[in-house]
């Protein structure tokens, strides 16, 4: 949803040694977002860089740093869009969850999924265990393979899958951020509906 923006400010920060080495680039993202406080000094990204497909279906919502003060540093604005991306996937989860029971573990794949950072961010904001898989870069095609191998008979049962999936690490939420995430959850849900209007007026002929 907003890989684009983490990347453009890793491009600007990696070194010669870290140029083609994703694994340095990760690390780079995670020394990066450690250095910033939880909740990015009270700024919020909302990560609609192509529209919001859900929740709401709106393809004229837009992305934008909020609260962004004086005292606002490249740090901050960099987890503040990995908490913005976590934001909108627990706005997902509750919409879900009014249909479905709710899940305590989450399994977390592609590439985000290699940033410790980031999953620390993913259990804090949405309050669940997140489990990162192995190789999760590779999920979606490990995904298609299972399904076929349900279709062929391979596997007797698509429910049994997962157990084929190996978990790499597994993160819980720590408890003394809740109430800065919780507060700023709130605020990112409302900017949407504060902003609809407007997202509509600057987009809707374009």
């Amino acid at each position: 949803l907003a890989l684009d923006e983490i990347g453009v400010y890793l491009k600007e920060r990696e070194s010669s040694d870290a140029e083609q080495d994703t694994a340095l680039l990760y690390a780079l993202l995670n020394s990066t977002v450690e250095q910033a406080p939880a909740g990015s000094g009270g700024v919020i990204f909302t990560p609609w860089l192509h529209g919001n497909r859900a929740p709401a279906q709106d393809p004229y919502a837009r992305a934008m740093f909020f609260n962004v003060g004086l005292n606002t540093g490249k740090r901050m604005l960099v987890r503040a869009v990995l908490e913005g991306v976590a934001f909108h996937k627990r706005w997902i989860l509750e919409f879900m969850e009014k249909r479905v029971p709710r899940q305590q573990k989450l399994r977390f794949a592609g590439g985000g999924a290699k940033s410790d950072a980031w999953c620390r961010i993913m259990a804090d904001v949405t309050g669940r265990t997140i489990e990162a898989v192995e190789n999760p870069q590779d999920a979606g095609a490990m995904g298609a393979a299972l399904i076929s191998a349900t279709g062929l008979g391979l596997i007797s049962n698509i429910e049994h899958a997962g157990a084929l999936i190996p978990v790499h690490k597994t993160y819980g939420p720590d408890p003394s951020h809740r109430e800065i995430y919780d507060k700023q959850y709130a605020v990112f849900k409302n900017l949407y509906g504060a902003n609809k209007k407007f997202f509509r007026a600057l987009n809707a002929e374009h």
